[in-house]
């Protein structure tokens, strides 16, 4: 005997299904967007000091050639100054401190952007785990709760970083164990198991009406988290690329140092490479900052997590108004730091032309005292 309610709740799960499948492909796509951003940061971190190598070699003939042109035009100067009075090409305390710094860095350009790099990874690895790791969710009063249960206080390390951040929250929303479940179309293991226990429609049989009600009830839950983590998924994103600005940042600086030094011979050009020297130490400020800032707010984050998912959706949104805005004050930095490997055509920002005019404005200055 056909039974009519048994096919309708079928149909009804099968759509269901069908629509929590559309969304976890969006959610898992989305959410592999901080993997992509978290390998290329990984990647340019990893080979830095490879890409300055190139530069380096390409570079070290010239720079043996400007410090002997600098040489050479102290003494003209000397001669010349004997003569008449002229102002100086060459401050000669600084030529031959440039001159061992440039030497040191072109000899052994690896291990010098290793020392900075392991400076600037220092300030994130210490502090992230000191404030995350201890998330709790004391800090939120039950009233506060959501009307779904919070995620459980042990959160798996889904990207296998060593932190409870972001990505992991919003992985542990939707019940992914590890990244390789992430790259399956399938359904994490404990999704399906907590949201689709009747497993695939093609399969199904909702012949008991207490399963029918059930099977319903389930998926439309499993829908509604798949559907909210789209508003959790962009914190993670934001908290990888936060990172990934970050270490742009670095790669500029990095990249520009050897072609800064090849003028630092010169008083009309010493100012580039004091300029980058500022800027690294500008990005580990802004490095400390952002680090400090995102690890506050992932640790409240994770303790709304823990209280209720309503309360975990609103802080994601908090959080990531947060990360932009650090991504944003990152940017302005690597804006910056490419405007000082010459792009002030395209920055409209303060170039290489005009650092040497500032350096020439300042030495006449001087010599009108």
């Amino acid at each position: 005997m056909l039974d009519p309610g048994r096919y309708f709740a079928e149909a009804i799960y099968f759509l269901q299904y069908t629509l929590a499948q559309i969304l976890w492909a969006i959610d898992r796509a989305a959410l592999s967007i901080a993997v992509i951003a978290e390998s290329v940061n990984g990647w340019v971190t990893d080979n830095v000091g490879y890409f300055v190598q190139l530069l380096v070699n390409g570079l070290s003939a010239p720079l043996g050639g400007m410090f002997i042109l600098a040489l050479t035009a102290l003494g003209f100067w000397y001669a010349l100054n004997n003569i008449t009075p002229t102002n100086r090409w060459v401050d000669p305390g600084k030529l031959f401190t440039y001159g061992l710094i440039a030497f040191f860095f072109f000899s052994s350009p690896i291990v010098a952007i290793d020392m900075m790099e392991e400076l600037r990874q220092s300030l994130n690895a210490g502090i992230d785990t000191a404030l995350i790791d201890g998330a709790a969710g004391d800090v939120f009063a039950t009233s506060m709760d959501g009307t779904d249960t919070g995620l459980p206080g042990a959160i798996p390390d889904v990207n296998s970083d060593g932190v409870i951040g972001s990505f992991d929250l919003a992985a542990a929303f939707m019940g992914v164990a590890n990244l390789d479940e992430l790259d399956s179309s399938e359904f994490p293991v404990a999704f399906e198991a907590a949201y689709f226990p009747f497993g695939d429609p093609s399969g199904i049989d909702l012949s008991d009406e207490a399963d029918q009600e059930l099977a319903k009830a389930l998926a439309s839950d499993g829908i509604e988290r798949l559907f909210f983590a789209l508003v959790a998924i962009p914190t993670a994103i934001a908290e990888h690329f936060l990172r990934l600005s970050l270490t742009g940042v670095a790669l500029f600086l990095y990249l520009g140092v050897p072609f800064a030094m090849l003028f630092a011979f010169f008083i009309y050009t010493q100012a580039f490479l004091g300029a980058y020297l500022r800027q690294f130490i500008n990005l580990l400020i802004e490095t400390f900052m952002s680090v400090v800032i995102a690890a506050i707010m992932i640790t409240l984050l994770a303790a709304a997590a823990q209280q209720g998912i309503g309360l975990y959706i609103g802080a994601s949104v908090i959080t990531l108004i947060i990360l932009v805005w650090r991504i944003k004050s990152a940017l302005k930095l690597a804006a910056a730091a490419f405007d000082l490997f010459g792009g002030a055509v395209i920055t409209g920002g303060t170039g290489g032309l005009e650092l040497a005019n500032m350096g020439k404005q300042a030495v006449a200055g001087a010599a009108g005292l």
